[in-house]
């Protein structure tokens, strides 16, 4: 518990983590009930469900029993998909237009209630976000696709 410390990472969160560490819906509920800021149990709760505990994991591990598929491999796959998804959920509250309300909303006594015009506003502009994601994603995949590798063979003179 006393590496996240520094972190600023509350001690709720911590145990909801190692929860989450064996089990997704102890965890995640643990991390969603934490006395944390918002964005901490967001992250916390994306990176326990993108985990899915060692139950989910030694279930797998008896269906792939007798399989090729390697479970180190697995392993590997699901740290490095909880590691992404805490990223991802922390670089979605943090950057995203809507972050700031995130944080209002976990202050106590601030109004955060946004009227309709404020909730369309922000609903279009998630839509354009989502959309320009999308755009830069799909540019980069057609333009990846399209790269070429020209290879060639320099032959030594004299022969023939």
């Amino acid at each position: 518990m006393f590496v996240l410390a520094p972190f600023g990472v509350s001690r709720d969160l911590v145990q909801a983590l190692i929860s989450g560490f064996f089990e997704i819906t102890i965890g995640a509920e643990m991390a969603s009930r934490a006395a944390a800021p918002v964005i901490h149990r967001v992250v916390a709760a994306s990176a326990i469900i993108a985990w899915s505990g060692l139950s989910v994991f030694a279930q797998a591990a008896s269906m792939l029993f007798g399989t090729d598929v390697r479970m180190g491999v697995y392993f590997i796959a699901r740290v490095l998909q909880a590691v992404l998804a805490g990223m991802i959920a922390l670089a979605l509250t943090c950057l995203g237009p809507w972050g700031a309300s995130l944080a209002l909303t976990a202050m106590p006594g601030a109004n955060a209630a946004p009227g309709f015009l404020a909730i369309m506003g922000r609903s279009c502009a998630y839509l354009a976000s989502t959309i320009g994601v999308l755009a830069i994603g799909t540019a980069a995949v057609s333009l990846a696709t399209r790269i070429e590798v020209v290879t060639f063979r320099v032959r030594a003179r004299g022969r023939h």
